[in-house]
């Protein structure tokens, strides 16, 4: 499905004023070719170039990009060459597929001169832990008719039979990497197991595949977490299953998608351990509330406003609201109320399973307070139960400043997994499996 993109430059404030002119035309320029929008590209354009890269030349490139690369996702890095009378830009470009080179010339009346797009290498610092000679990594796609899911497989390239890690993922539309910016943790953490002899299933979440179609198409009796998670877990691990040289089956879920999957792990047969990742176990009302006001200061919540919040979502853990009371376009207060059905705590007590549980202690969605103490309290005497928590990372298991305020804007910031997660998650698989 295609994306609409919206680019955003953040730019120093001793840039001149005709510098942060020629960067909002780079925003208008890139967005227009990458949205198909030909004739402003070649509108855009100084007449030398219009000679030679006209509206059909321009749809051809586009079209050669994006079915190299894939999509657009994000912007990496910009840099600035004065040449007089040229400026140039160098962007890194995070698309679906990897990372692109953009090279954009200004002559001296702001009109694009020149442009080219080049593959580029991953601009992050190389991951010690990935070693992609140990792994081959397959595209799949299962699913109920009409639903079918993209994913990707990832096998250690061995003769033995091999654990498998299924990745369940978070909330909303998010895709099998957990493509944030730069950043493509569901994708570090596949890479880093099968380096290490453990196979990775990962899907797109149907919310992410299918968008507004799931509302349009969802049947009387099906709930939103039945769409979003439950068939698609069912589909994932029947997959998995018929695939040769698999010993054994651990359902991983991160942040929400850890809250739904002790509840499948009990009734799934084939599911022989259980990893949580930044479990978010809270009532999803109450973790809305707890991320209110942990984000006042920052996102400027007047003292007013968080009340009548806390009123809001007090009702909603009251049910006091009726179900069809809009919270947000989308979204009503029926979602919160099915999510009260599945209680983790209860749901982990129906298993006889291995258990693995880990968060970062610079998370401030899932929280070391709120989620991860009340699991190792209830459970830390038994054996079936390991916990970890991470100083330093965040919700995404990456490296982040201690002692902060957390947004997701730091999300943003590209890095990866870090290796004390991976190396973790790897001892309990070889331990357990």
């Amino acid at each position: 499905m295609k994306k609409i993109f919206l680019l955003l430059f953040l730019i120093a404030g001793s840039m001149l004023i005709a510098q942060t002119t020629q960067t909002e035309l780079l925003n208008e320029y890139l967005n227009a070719y990458f949205n198909g929008n030909y004739k402003k590209v070649y509108s855009m354009q100084c007449e030398e170039l219009k000679g030679v890269f006209d509206e059909e030349k321009i749809k051809q490139s586009v079209e050669q990009v994006i079915l190299a690369f894939g999509n657009f996702e994000s912007i990496y890095s910009t840099e600035i060459i004065e040449q007089h009378p040229y400026t140039v830009y160098i962007q890194i470009i995070k698309t679906e597929e990897g990372y692109i080179k953009s090279t954009i010339t200004f002559d001296q009346d702001d009109l694009i001169a020149g442009f080219y797009i080049n593959a580029a290498k991953d601009p992050r610092t190389s991951i010690a832990y990935i070693d992609e000679d140990k792994f081959e990594e397959k595209k799949i796609n299962f699913g109920i008719e009409g639903w079918e899911l993209d994913g990707a497989l990832t096998m250690p390239l061995t003769d033995k039979a091999v654990p498998l890690v299924i990745i369940v993922g978070g909330s909303g539309p998010t895709d099998m990497d957990a493509s944030v910016g730069a950043n493509t943790p569901y994708k570090d953490i596949a890479y880093g197991l099968s380096s290490n002899g453990i196979a990775v299933l990962r899907y797109n979440k149907r919310t992410a595949q299918y968008g507004a179609k799931i509302s349009e198409s969802m049947k009387e009796n099906d709930t939103m977490i039945d769409i979003e998670y439950i068939q698609d877990i069912e589909e994932a691990v029947k997959f998995a299953s018929k695939i040769d040289g698999i010993s054994s089956i651990i359902l991983a879920g991160h942040s929400l998608g850890a809250a739904i999957v002790p509840y499948m792990a009990a009734e799934l047969n084939q599911i022989d351990g259980i990893m949580l990742l930044a479990p978010a176990i809270r009532r999803m009302a109450q973790v809305s509330l707890d991320q209110n006001i942990y984000l006042k200061d920052s996102y400027n919540i007047t003292d007013e406003q968080l009340e009548q919040v806390t009123q809001f979502f007090t009702m909603v853990l009251n049910h006091e609201l009726p179900e069809d009371f809009v919270v947000q376009p989308g979204l009503t207060v029926s979602y919160y109320y099915e999510w009260d059905k599945y209680r983790a705590i209860e749901d982990l007590e129906n298993t006889k399973l291995p258990v693995l549980i880990l968060i970062g202690e610079e998370d401030f969605q899932a929280t070391v307070e709120g989620d991860f103490t009340p699991l190792k309290e209830k459970f830390q005497e038994n054996e079936r139960f390991e916990f970890h928590s991470f100083k330093g990372l965040n919700h995404l298991f990456i490296k982040s400043e201690e002692g902060i305020i957390h947004t997701t804007e730091e999300y943003n910031i590209p890095g990866f997994v870090d290796e004390d997660f991976i190396k973790t998650v790897v001892k309990w698989v070889e331990s357990k499996f």
